[in-house]
């Protein structure tokens, strides 16, 4: 992703909000408009900055570009939906490996190391594990479902529930 190389001046593979700032005056200059306000800014990152880690990350980016330069205006509770839903369908399509539409204990072990790889932390421990597993499982039948796993990608965002 060459824009995101672009403005990543210290290559962490994360956008901070200085960084960010000039992608989106960049982005603004393209469309013949003026840079942006602080207010705007804020409002920009906010809006980027899905799980409110304070950076942007890649997928984050790449959501952020397909909806920029493809989709219409559409209201922020639907992106939301969309992009959580798209979370979910990325999670199974990679780690639910037999195909048979849930997250069984082995699938689900590689999906939270992963998510903790990602933040730089060691693998789970078994007790972890189970804690994690037993958190996502609701009706307790041993795989994670959907549902499950869209109100546990909710949860990790700090997002409200929607049932």
């Amino acid at each position: 992703m060459n824009i995101f190389n672009k403005y990543d001046d210290n290559r962490n593979g994360y956008l901070e909000k200085r960084e960010t700032l000039g992608l989106l005056n960049e982005l603004l200059a393209n469309r013949g408009q003026q840079p942006a306000t602080l207010s705007q800014f804020n409002q920009f990152f906010s809006d980027i900055d899905i799980n409110r880690d304070g950076v942007v990350s890649k997928l984050e980016m790449t959501d952020f570009i397909k909806n920029f330069t493809n989709q219409p205006i559409i209201s922020s509770a639907q992106v939301e939906k969309e992009n959580i839903d798209n979370m979910v369908f990325k999670i199974f399509d990679k780690y639910d490996n037999n195909g048979n539409g849930y997250l069984e204990k082995k699938e689900a072990l590689r999906f939270l190391n992963d998510l903790l790889a990602n933040r730089g932390q060691q693998p789970a421990t078994f007790t972890q594990f189970n804690k994690f597993f037993s958190e996502i499982d609701d009706n307790g039948d041993g795989i994670i479902s959907r549902r499950e796993c869209t109100r546990f990608v909710r949860k990790f965002l700090g997002l409200a529930p929607t049932e």
